[in-house]
């Protein structure tokens, strides 16, 4: 394999991850993290590259920090990861983890044939026919819209699915307006107001949304640009930096914050004003000390490493408790196949409720406002022991079959690019129980699908200069 147009081949690239390896031989968890660096890196050659979304990229990669992040925590502090771990299967997890990793990233690649590659010429001569006034236009009218249906998003079960995959217009819209930015390198204004805004709106609402548009912004220019450059450096650099912050400003108000959202009640709600959530976050902003910050990053490793449940089920499976033999993938195929608009009895998915099933442990549900999921890995051992990298191999193979179906099309290779996105989003946590990714990812493929059918001329009209 010729490595001329991939990140490998630059020098200072690779500089730093053989001086990375070398320091690996002086810290407490060697092995682990020789392994965390060549998957890391094997992410990077095989899915940054031009012509291919980094949407794989992206989801590899952010699965691999859930899987290896503890692991360069207790390099830091030199001590073995096993020490802050909370199950005895800490190493048996994350080795699993990372073979899995490795299966699904196979499954994808051998799917993507090289013909799906689409030349940065080729998006660039497209781009040059959108109107990226026209494009923040519709961007506003669907953000106005998105409002609105949050509304109601959860008031009506039997079509929630549809109104979230409806939503996802807005991202589609957003990543159209990304890449005619970017590659034409006209009105960066709209990048950054889209990016002040979109963090603003997410940092008032219950979940932590604030950090979606930077991780698309990351995956729009790293499907741009493959070359590692001093500008384009110092550029992610920034982009990078201030996501490690808000993500610790957000760890460490998070708590306090949704008290105050939800007045104590303890549920997944906003009840108060729009003008009282930004008072709420001045106030507690304020207050925030040193100490606060760096407790706020401590939490925030440990929220996004994601092994240790998977390494309390192999405590007890096989040992208390059976494998599955595949009962749980026959009910998410249920799950899958009966749509609460047929079925509006269907039962709610309580992941906690598993969870704790299977780890024997007491996790919050449903009725404390969270929900804490096995992850998708951990299901397939539970059901198939060490066969789960079969499932996960063929799970990959379903990620780039979907991007297949829209890269083919010869008409717009700039827009169905960007429709791909959308809906392979929403795969990209490790922590993502079997039928909500799978059940998720179908959706918005479908609804993608009606879109690309119905309103994309539409779209191609109104965004044309």
């Amino acid at each position: 394999m010729k490595f001329n147009h991939y990140p490998f081949n630059n020098l200072a690239f690779r500089s730093l991850i053989i001086l990375t390896m070398i320091l690996c031989f002086f810290r407490s968890n060697t092995l682990l993290t020789i392994l965390s660096i060549l998957i890391f890196v094997l992410i990077l050659i095989f899915f940054w590259r031009p012509g291919i979304s980094f949407i794989f990229g992206f989801i590899l990669l952010w699965q691999w920090l859930q899987v290896t992040l503890k692991i360069f925590y207790a390099d830091i502090l030199n001590i073995d990861v096993s020490v802050i771990s909370k199950t005895n299967s800490s190493y048996e997890a994350i080795l699993l983890s990372m073979g899995g990793l490795l299966c699904l990233a196979a499954g994808i690649y051998i799917t993507v044939p090289s013909k799906s590659l689409v030349p940065i010429s080729v998006l660039k001569d497209e781009a040059k026919k959108y109107s990226l006034d026209r494009l923040f236009l519709i961007y506003l009218i669907l953000t106005a819209v998105n409002f609105l249906l949050q509304v109601i998003l959860f008031e009506y079960l039997a079509v929630t699915q549809i109104i979230i995959g409806l939503m996802n217009l807005k991202v589609l819209v957003i990543m159209i307006l990304f890449f005619v930015s970017l590659l034409t390198g006209e009105s960066k204004k709209y990048l950054t107001v889209i990016i002040i805004l979109e963090i603003m709106i997410g940092f008032t609402g219950y979940f932590s949304t604030f950090k979606t548009i930077l991780f698309l912004l990351i995956i729009a220019s790293f499907t741009i640009y493959s070359r590692i450059k001093p500008v384009l450096f110092f550029k992610y650099a920034i982009v990078i930096s201030l996501l490690l912050f808000l993500g610790i400003f957000w760890s460490s108000i998070r708590e306090d914050y949704r008290s105050i959202l939800n007045r104590g009640t303890g549920m997944q709600e906003v009840l108060i004003s729009p003008r009282a959530r930004v008072s709420a976050l001045t106030d507690l902003a304020e207050r925030l000390s040193g100490s606060d910050l760096q407790f706020g990053l401590e939490l925030a490793i440990f929220r996004i490493s994601y092994t240790d449940i998977f390494g309390q089920v192999i405590d007890r499976v096989p040992d208390y408790t059976s494998y599955e033999n595949g009962a749980i993938l026959i009910n998410t195929i249920k799950h899958i196949i009966m749509p609460r608009l047929l079925f509006p009895n269907k039962k709610v998915i309580d992941d906690s409720e598993m969870t704790n099933y299977y780890t024997a442990k007491h996790y919050a549900g449903v009725l404390q406002g969270t929900s804490i999921g096995l992850g998708y890995m951990a299901e397939f051992y539970i059901d198939f022991g060490f066969f789960m990298f079969i499932p996960i191999f063929l799970l990959g193979c379903l990620y780039g079959m979907i991007y297949n179906f829209f890269m083919k099309k010869h008409n717009s290779k700039l827009l169905h690019l960007s429709m791909v996105i959308p809906v392979l989003f929403n795969v990209y946590l490790f922590e993502t129980t079997q039928a909500k990714m799978v059940g998720g990812l179908l959706s918005a493929f479908i609804i993608m699908i009606l879109i690309n059918k119905y309103f994309l001329n539409f779209l191609i009209k109104r965004i044309s200069k």
